[in-house]
């Protein structure tokens, strides 16, 4: 059964230039912004509405070009749109999330976000 989730990433960077990010679920592209946050906060907060069935799902922010900067998924807010829960991951303690880290190798530099959804009746 799918249900629908609002998925809302706190997004940090360390830039040289402006950095610009791609932000993806289940391989689908969400967005793709230059990182410009809020000068007394220095993230951005990406909301996206998903339908999502029960299993793994993946969602991943890909820096377009590493020479400008890297970005990277802080913080994580998970809320079930139907039943009105949430849940909150930050980067190093998870729980039912798998994190990989944001400072992942290779050119593209991809923070990526492994989400186990369970749909009661499913």
């Amino acid at each position: 059964m799918v249900k629908e989730y609002k998925l809302e990433a706190d997004i940090s960077s360390k830039w040289i230039g402006i950095p610009v990010y791609r932000l993806w679920v289940n391989g689908e592209l969400m967005c793709e912004r230059s990182f410009w946050p809020n000068p007394d906060k220095h993230v951005i907060r990406e909301t996206v509405i998903v339908g999502l069935d029960s299993g793994q799902h993946e969602m991943v922010l890909e820096n377009v070009d590493a020479s400008l900067g890297h970005s990277w998924i802080k913080q994580l807010l998970v809320k079930d749109m139907e039943a009105g829960t949430s849940a909150l991951f930050t980067y190093g303690h998870s729980s039912s999330l798998e994190q990989h880290s944001p400072f992942a190798t290779g050119e593209s530099g991809i923070s990526r976000w492994d989400l186990n959804i369970n749909t009661p009746g499913d």
